[in-house]
């Protein structure tokens, strides 16, 4: 979660890197590739999306590529349609199967076509969340936050782990969002290594039949895609 003042400063900082620096046009052409850039980062990080994928539009996808062309790239060609049903994204598979690459591919569309967007991971909502007990201007941010268009929450149910059943307040407070925004018909994108089954145990069985009514379901394959990106680190620095 960003502060207003976070956003404001980063953009600051931003344009005097990124667009006054520009060799070919010093920030004065807004069709220069450097608006863009700008714009891609600035964007990316008010809408808390990783720092790795605000460029995610142009990284090839080497990994579980079917599912990213049959049903990633197919949501986001029907944004109007899915935002205002409401229809949201159900992405589960392993560590390193690309699920992080794609919900931040599907909100930097998002936020391209003119919608809002919100990433966050179950465990830094429950930071803000707990952090807004103490902050009301926090706990009014995450509020704003979580009123976007999209909404991804990624590392789902991660938390029923930590001590057996978990934190309640945060299984709480994570079952009155998907439930809010059900009912609002405001798409949420969530990530996870476990099962439908596994949410079932963390948030009750009417989440499982909000997901399994309402959202495209992605089982992405086995396979590491952060190997490869060890490779192509070692063969930058090493070769």
């Amino acid at each position: 979660m960003r502060t207003e003042v976070d956003v404001d400063e980063f953009r600051s900082m931003a344009k005097a890197r990124i667009r006054r620096q520009c060799e070919k046009c010093e920030g004065e052409d807004p069709k220069c590739l450097c608006a863009l850039h700008f714009q891609r980062e600035s964007e990316g990080y008010d809408a808390c999306v990783p720092k790795d994928f605000w460029h995610v539009e142009d990284m090839e996808i080497e990994h579980n590529v079917e599912a990213f062309e049959t049903k990633i790239i197919q949501y986001c060609k029907n944004f109007r349609r899915v935002r205002f049903r409401g229809y949201g994204l159900f992405l589960r598979g392993d560590n390193g199967v690309g699920k992080t690459t794609f919900v931040s591919y599907v909100l930097m569309r998002a936020i391209r076509f003119g919608w809002t967007a919100y990433y966050t991971t179950l465990p830094k909502l429950d930071y803000d969340i707990k952090l807004g007990f103490r902050d009301d201007e926090a706990r009014q941010r995450l509020e704003w936050y979580l009123g976007a268009d999209f909404v991804a929450i990624d590392e789902v149910a991660k938390e029923r782990f930590k001590g057996g059943a978990g934190d309640s307040y945060t299984r709480m407070q994570v079952e009155r969002i998907l439930k809010q925004r059900y009912d609002d018909s405001a798409p949420v994108i969530l990530a996870t290594n476990g099962t439908l089954e596994d949410i079932g145990e963390a948030y009750g069985k009417s989440i499982t039949s909000v997901i399994s009514g309402k959202y495209l379901q992605v089982t992405l394959d086995e396979g590491d895609q952060r190997e490869r990106a060890r490779e192509r680190m070692e063969k930058a620095l090493l070769k």
